[in-house]
C-alpha cells in the first residue's frame, strides 16, 4: 500500500478492544478537550505510516497497537485509562518487549514530551519499562528508547519537576548519557542517590538489581528501590497504578 497515495482517514483508529474488566469491549475513541481535528489527523498520518499488521505483539499481530496509541495520545480519561491497560499487556507483557514494541517508542516519547499532555509521567515510566524489558527485540528496544531519550534529556530544564523526576528513573537505564547533564542528578535528594546509582548498575532494571543482590535478595537494597519509585512517579495520572499494566 503506498501510504502517500492512500493515507489513513483521521478517523481510522476510532475503535480498539479492552479486556481490563475480564471481558473484551469495544471503546470507541473520544477526543480529550482542546485536541483539535488537525492534531488527529496528523497523529493518525504518522500512526498510518507504520506497517503495523507485519509486526506482532504478546497476542499476535499487532494491527489495533495505532488504535491504542491514538487513544493513550489523543483520548479522553476514561479512553486513556482503558487504553494504558490495553498497550501495557500487548507490548510489555510480564516484563518481556516484543516485534512492536519498538514501533511504538516514537509515539511514547512523543507523549513524554508534550507539555499538554496529562500522562507525561506515565509514557516516561512505560518507556523505562520497555527499555529494561527481556525477550529477542529487547536490543532493538533499548536502541529506540535510547534514542528518543536524547531530546527529552536536552529539554529537562523546561520540565516540571514531577516530569524531571520521572525522567531521572529513565536515565537509570542509560547512565552514560545523563553525564552530560549533572543538574539533572543533582535533583535527587541525597537519601535516594545511592539508590539511583545501585540501579544504573544494574542497567535500569529493576528485576536485575533484586538478581544482583545477596542471597537473592536484600530487603534494604529492595526497600532504596522502592522508595527511589514511588519519589520517581509521583507525577503518575492515577487512571491506572503501574501495578497494572495490562492483562496478565
Amino acid at each position: 500500500m503506498d501510504l502517500g497515495q492512500h493515507p489513513p482517514r483521521p478517523d481510522g483508529f476510532e475503535r480498539f478492544v479492552s479486556r481490563r474488566r475480564g471481558e473484551a469491549r469495544t471503546i470507541r475513541f473520544a477526543a480529550r478537550p482542546g485536541v483539535s481535528a488537525a492534531t488527529r489527523h496528523e497523529l493518525a498520518r504518522s500512526l498510518g505510516s507504520v506497517p503495523w499488521g507485519d509486526l506482532h505483539h504478546a497476542y499476535g499481530p499487532a494491527a489495533d497497537v495505532p488504535s491504542l496509541l491514538l487513544a493513550v495520545s489523543l483520548g479522553t480519561d476514561p479512553v486513556r485509562l482503558e487504553a494504558w491497560w490495553e498497550l501495557w499487556g500487548n507490548v510489555h507483557h510480564q516484563g518481556t518487549v516484543y516485534e512492536a514494541t519498538p514501533a511504538c517508542v516514537p509515539f511514547l516519547a512523543r507523549i513524554a514530551a508534550d507539555l499538554d499532555h496529562p500522562d507525561r509521567v506515565n509514557a516516561l515510566s512505560f518507556l523505562r519499562e520497555v527499555a529494561v524489558g527481556d525477550g529477542t527485540f529487547a536490543p532493538r528496544v533499548r536502541v529506540a528508547v535510547g534514542e528518543a531519550l536524547s531530546p527529552l534529556l536536552q529539554a529537562w530544564q523546561q520540565q516540571p519537576a514531577l516530569v524531571q523526576r520521572a525522567l531521572l528513573l529513565l536515565a537509570s537505564a542509560f547512565p552514560d548519557d545523563l553525564a552530560t547533564y549533572p543538574e539533572l542528578t543533582d535533583q535527587l535528594p541525597a537519601h535516594l542517590r545511592t539508590a539511583w546509582h545501585e540501579l544504573a548498575r544494574a542497567g535500569g532494571s529493576p528485576t536485575s538489581l533484586a538478581e544482583g543482590a545477596d542471597d537473592g535478595g536484600d530487603d534494604e537494597l529492595m526497600d532504596r528501590r522502592d522508595a527511589l519509585e514511588t519519589w520517581a512517579l509521583a507525577g503518575w495520572n492515577e487512571l491506572s497504578r503501574p501495578t497494572t499494566k495490562g492483562p496478565s
